[in-house]
């Protein structure tokens, strides 16, 4: 085994990933002025 490492195929699985966090509001985080806003959770 030589310890060389492949560099990671980011292209490849970066577009699929985005597309379903997009979709899934994964990374989503309400405002103020937004529907499902609740001030009561905020700092």
């Amino acid at each position: 085994m030589s310890g060389q490492r492949n560099p990671f195929p980011f292209a490849e699985f970066e577009p699929k990933w985005q597309q379903y966090w997009d979709k899934k509001q994964t990374f989503r985080a309400p405002n103020p002025g937004d529907e499902d806003f609740d001030a009561s959770t905020s700092n």
